[in-house]
């Protein structure tokens, strides 16, 4: 059900693209340069599977989008980087095209509170970078 519900919001926010945005609406959202949308969610399965997706949609300033995802777990007050088997435990992405979607999933062995935390970077006229997170508990 939360995999059906984070396709839901994914296709959502694609089709939202498509509705044409003035000047005056974008402007709303000014901490982005070159970066229209952007967001990740995180869904575990009742048998510990997370699923992460990671979307980015730039403007047309933006020449490059540049995604490292990572999963951690909560241990404490501190949170601890899960192993996914890739290199320093993350994946990364990248393109020249206007957007980024990109699906990964972890089997988790133990129970807890975990979030999944991407890192955009989009270069254009000017290079920006920003995390966002999305949690979930197993």
């Amino acid at each position: 059900m939360k995999k059906f519900a984070a396709l839901i919001l994914v296709v959502t926010i694609l089709a939202s693209l498509c509705i044409p945005v003035s000047a005056a609406e974008f402007s709303s959202n000014p901490y982005y340069i070159n970066t229209n949308q952007a967001m990740v969610v995180l869904t575990i399965s009742d048998s510990g599977l997370a699923e992460i997706t990671v979307l980015c949609t730039a403007n047309s300033n933006a020449t490059k989008i540049q995604t490292t995802t990572y999963l951690e777990r909560k241990v404490g007050s501190s949170w601890m980087r899960v192993s996914n088997g890739q290199v320093n435990n993350q994946w990364t992405a990248s393109t020249t095209a206007k957007y980024l979607v990109k699906d990964y999933s972890c089997q988790l062995s133990t129970t807890g509170t975990y979030r999944a935390v991407a890192v955009f970077t989009v270069s254009g006229t000017q290079s920006e970078t920003f995390t966002l997170y999305s949690e979930d508990i197993y």
